[in-house]
């Protein structure tokens, strides 16, 4: 089971970002990936902690499936 982030959790993630902002010299327009990237790293180092495999999940086996041509997105006029 994926645990929801919490409070704690929150507030690494805005730590991790705020750094990531710092380390570029918080030039705009890299906000959203900053973010992103550090959400990413809280889950890996969480996934680390418990030992699981939950990571795969959690970081994108959505977008890795797509990558190989596994995942196919509906053309929605197709489903007329």
């Amino acid at each position: 089971m994926i645990e929801p982030f919490h409070t704690d959790t929150f507030c690494r993630i805005q730590e991790r970002a705020y750094f990531r902002a710092l380390k570029r010299g918080f030039s705009p327009g890299q906000e959203l990936d900053d973010w992103c990237k550090a959400e990413q790293a809280e889950i890996a180092e969480r996934a680390r902690d418990r030992g699981g495999d939950e990571v795969k999940l959690e970081l994108g086996l959505r977008e890795e499936a797509k990558a190989h041509g596994t995942m196919e997105r509906a053309d929605p006029s197709s489903e007329i």
